[in-house]
Order: C-alpha cells, then structure tokens, then sequence
C-alpha cells in the first residue's frame, strides 16, 4: 500500500518546529524560498535537501530514527502545502504582518517583505540560472519583484534613519503601500508560477520533487 502523503499542520506548528530544533533561517523567509525552489525550471529540486538547506552547515542531530522520520514528514508536509500553489490549487499568499500600530512595526513589515522576496523567494528560484536568462514573461516578473524587493528596503531605511522624513509622512498612507505592494508582489508570484507551470519546470507530485514520506 502507497504511504499518504505527509499532512499539514499549520504555518504556526511549522515555524514551531524550525525554531524548537535551532534553525537559522527565519520562517518566512524559508516559506518563500521553498516556494521558489517549486516553481523553478530547474530539471529536479530534492525537498529534503532544501529543508536541509535551512540549517545551514549546523542542521540538528536526532536521538532516533522515528523523530527524523516526524521530523522530515512534517517539513514534508509544508513543501506539499506548497506546492499547492504551482499546480493552481491555492493562492499565493505572503506571510501576516502582524498588527501595523507604529512606525517600528511599519519598518519591520516593510524589511520582512523585502526579505521574502530577495532571501526568500529569488533565492529559491534563480538559484541555476543568472537573471536575464529566463523567458522575458519571468525576466519581467523577476525584475518586478527585485523592484519592490528594493522599494520595501529603501522605504524601512528612511523611516529608520530619518526623523525629520518620517515626521512628514502619514502612517495610515504608509499601512497602505505595505498592502497595495504585497498584493503587487502576489500577482508577480502568480505569473511566475502561471509561466512556470506552462514552461514545465520541476515536477511537484510524485517521484522527481521528492514528495512523500520518510521511514
């Protein structure tokens, strides 16, 4: 009998279970990298190994063979859940932001949405290939997302640094660039995995993405 598939137990128990075993790569920046390595065109992506990936040169030790087992079925569940999002069978969706009350959280949802596109997302996805070598559909989606990556920063350097900047801004006009760009940032997701999947990048059922579940 064929083994189900490894289930999903929610972003947060996710993001649990990567802080419980010391991973460095913050939650949402895995998230989107693990949506990049998806989508991308590369002829095979292993999910063990991007999970792996996480950890760097540090990844955890196990005292027995059924908590790797638990361990790597629920990670292996989050690519799953994902990989949703390649086949049409969920929106993209970024990370919450949290609530917006101040200027401190204004910049660090502005930082947290350059990051999962720059650390996150591109770096999943043109890891093999140099930007300027895709199709011009995800050369332009591409650019679009480095773009907002750059204007998310630039915006959380000025409120950060500058007093004087942020005095003569209004945080409701500030709550609504967060909102208008992450909406941006999903529509480009959306065509790059619209494209991708037209193109025929890595496969996500069966065999050649490495789903399943670990013994």
């Amino acid at each position: 009998m064929k083994a189900p598939k490894p289930g999903y137990p929610g972003d947060a128990a996710i993001e649990k279970l990567m802080a419980s075993h010391g991973c460095p790569t913050p939650f949402h920046i895995a998230r989107m990298r693990m949506l990049g390595e998806i989508v991308s065109l590369k002829s095979r992506v292993s999910p063990v190994d991007v999970i792996k990936s996480f950890w760097g040169d540090d990844f955890p030790g196990f005292r027995h063979e059924t908590e790797a087992a638990d361990f790597f079925n629920t990670l292996l569940g989050h690519w799953n859940h994902m990989a949703r999002r390649r086949t049409g069978g969920a929106k993209i969706r970024l990370g919450k932001t949290g609530r917006l009350k101040d200027w401190e959280s204004i910049a660090h949802a502005l930082r947290r949405r350059a990051e999962e596109i720059r650390d996150g997302f591109l770096a999943g996805f043109t890891t093999e290939q140099a930007i300027g070598s895709y199709p011009s559909a995800l050369n332009d989606a591409i650019t679009g997302l480095k773009s907002l990556s750059d204007q998310f920063d630039q915006a959380a350097q000025k409120i950060e640094t500058d007093p004087a900047a942020r005095a003569q801004l209004d945080i409701n006009n500030a709550r609504t660039m967060i909102a208008e760009g992450s909406t941006q940032v999903e529509k480009l997701l959306d065509v790059l995995c619209t494209v991708s999947r037209a193109i025929g990048g890595t496969a996500v059922a069966g065999g050649e993405s490495g789903e399943g579940t670990v013994h």
